[in-house]
């Protein structure tokens, strides 16, 4: 059985509803995103008034998540379920593939120890005002990623 190596559509879905479309250039963390969190378009960074159509938005998500697989599966020593695969391409376009790299959830992972709820869902903040706060957006999103992982 040949590994599976593209994230399916229930992932893209996933991704597109908790990123949301956003047709102008806005500022996050890392910089400027558009449409559903990207921060290039066409290879290119997003810039300050930039805008995307819903098309053109779906097409960089897309590439993104293919790209965020190919990175999972670089870091992960087991194969790896569609359900699992799906997960991982969530969290990583989500928070980073540092993150993942960094994450007892990894960790887990390649030991082939039992993956739990929790080493996503500890994931679930974000700084506000130099401060942690858990954001039921984000608690909500790494109990979904979790979903996949076990399905």
């Amino acid at each position: 059985v040949a590994p599976i190596t593209d994230p399916s559509s229930a992932c893209i879905q996933l991704i597109e509803r908790e990123e949301g479309f956003k047709a102008t250039a806005y500022p996050d963390e890392t910089g400027y995103a558009i449409g559903y969190g990207s921060h290039t378009v066409g290879g290119k960074p997003v810039v300050v008034g930039q805008t995307i159509t819903l098309g053109q938005a779906d097409v960089e998500c897309r590439s993104h998540a293919q790209a965020c697989a190919t990175a999972v599966r670089s870091l992960t020593k087991v194969t790896l379920t569609q359900g699992q695969l799906d997960a991982l391409v969530d969290f990583v376009y989500n928070v980073g593939l540092g993150a993942l790299q960094s994450s007892s959830l990894l960790r887990a992972i390649n030991a082939k120890q039992p993956v739990t709820s929790d080493l996503f869902t500890i994931w679930n903040k974000t700084t506000v005002n130099g401060q942690l706060q858990v954001l039921p957006a984000l608690t909500l999103r790494r109990s979904n990623e979790y979903q996949f992982w076990i399905s």
